[in-house]
């Protein structure tokens, strides 16, 4: 009987772990709300949204932070009209994907 419970008990904690690990992180979450204001055509606001986590990427030179963030803005501004702002921000992200 006392095993019965034990395997219970591991098993709902095994549970527990599995869906603290499938909680998107916090980068994630930055991201994921990058694409909502995308989505919602909301170009100026997902620039200044984008902004200061670029600036604390790129003091840290994070490049796997820096890489989504720059091909976000980029396609931002290429998608709405305003390719001259973007293509720099796309061109770094392709050479940091190269890299």
């Amino acid at each position: 009987m006392m095993n019965r419970h034990l395997g219970a008990l591991l098993w709902t904690l095994a549970l527990a772990a599995g869906a603290q690990a499938a909680q998107p992180g916090p980068r994630d979450q930055v991201l994921a709300h990058i694409d909502s204001l995308h989505a919602s055509r909301q170009v100026e606001a997902a620039a200044t949204y984008i902004e200061p986590y670029l600036a604390e990427a790129r003091a840290a030179s994070d490049s796997t932070f820096i890489l989504p963030l720059t091909a976000k803005l980029g396609r931002l501004w290429a998608a709405f009209g305003q390719p001259k702002k973007g293509e720099p921000l796309l061109r770094e992200a392709a050479a940091l994907a190269l890299s």
